[in-house]
């Protein structure tokens, strides 16, 4: 093993690395020598350099920018990216969270268990430090040890968890937190998800103190003044996710037109040239501007989808208050009967 100067490190592995982090807090918590707790916290420092806080656009199979976020490699003489080992890292971070209350440790530790999960079931991406998913060398080295990691936190994280002292909080089961305020006895939080709720989530409160009572809003809705002990129990929220949100829960409403308007304009579907001659593929799925109206064609909007079976399907509608309009569609192409 030789000693890399460009780095200053000798060749480590950091599973043997985490468990002694484990270690120094169980010392800690058995003898109360604080002495334990902060050379638990200077290695907990070390491991840190090992957790991964940016997702390497270049690898592949990528769905999204934080895929790998949160993850760990294995060792500083090797490559792969999101290692099982992280469901343990998890656990390690969350003990330390609980022993000092840091809001860092809370965050970095849900990202941890939260990293195992795209990445299954593979142990880890890019083995090799280049390509995608990895292989399979068991159940509980990957998938298994990403579902226990998440599962023995259940109960302390549930949902979502707001640190009360450190104003912080953290999505969890499907849930984002993208606004946290708390001050003077109120906790103002906003959520959402890409998900469709069946349940209410049940949002947990730590570190609460005994300052009195908090009085809860989330999403612009006050759900009710708390005390500490009902904070730190969780509090279920009637919620669904943002899509679902309807105009008559108190939401502006918006027209069908409007709506797919922008969708169109957000997805760039329906946004296509004017002239077909343009086009080689005159029913691409993306669709293109293909609607003629005499007098007023920005009156006009048009989609053209495909479908999963391979037939397309035109949506025409218009704009206009008032009136018709009289519309020539050309698709470019003889379509047959």
């Amino acid at each position: 093993m030789d000693f890399d100067t460009h780095t200053g490190q000798w060749p480590a592995n950091n599973l043997a690395l985490s468990q002694t982090v484990a270690a120094f807090l169980q010392a800690w918590q058995v003898t109360g020598d604080r002495d334990y707790l902060e050379k638990g916290e200077n290695l907990l420092d070390y491991l840190l350099l090992y957790q991964q806080c940016w997702t390497n656009p270049v690898l592949k199979g990528m769905t999204g920018p934080a895929m790998l976020l949160g993850g760990f490699t294995t060792q500083n003489s090797d490559a792969e990216w999101s290692d099982a080992r992280q469901s343990q890292c998890g656990n390690i971070l969350l003990d330390y969270y609980r022993a000092t209350g840091k809001a860092e440790y809370l965050e970095r530790g849900v990202a941890a268990l939260r990293a195992q999960f795209p990445i299954s079931p593979s142990e880890n991406w890019a083995h090799s430090g280049y390509g995608g998913k990895a292989g399979v060398s068991s159940f509980h080295w990957g998938s298994g040890s990403g579902l226990a990691g998440i599962e023995l936190e259940a109960e302390f994280l549930r949902d979502a968890i707001v640190d009360v002292v450190s104003k912080a909080a953290v999505g969890v089961n499907g849930l984002n937190v993208t606004k946290c305020e708390i001050d003077a006895g109120k906790i103002t939080l906003h959520i959402d998800s890409p998900f469709l709720w069946q349940r209410e989530p049940v949002l947990v409160f730590r570190n609460v103190g005994s300052s009195g009572d908090y009085a809860l809003t989330v999403n612009g809705i006050a759900t009710g003044t708390y005390k500490a002990v009902e904070l730190e129990s969780g509090i279920a929220i009637p919620f669904r996710a943002a899509s679902s949100v309807r105009a008559d829960d108190g939401v502006a409403a918006v027209s069908a037109t409007d709506f797919l308007h922008s969708l169109g304009a957000c997805t760039h579907i329906g946004q296509g040239i004017d002239n077909p001659s343009q086009s080689p593929a005159a029913l691409a799925y993306a669709g293109w501007r293909n609607v003629r109206d005499e007098g007023s064609p920005r009156h006009l909007q048009d989609w053209l989808l495909q479908k999963s079976d391979g037939t397309f399907e035109l949506v025409v509608w218009s704009e206009k208050a008032e009136g018709t309009n009289r519309v020539m569609v050309d698709l470019g192409q003889t379509i047959g009967r």
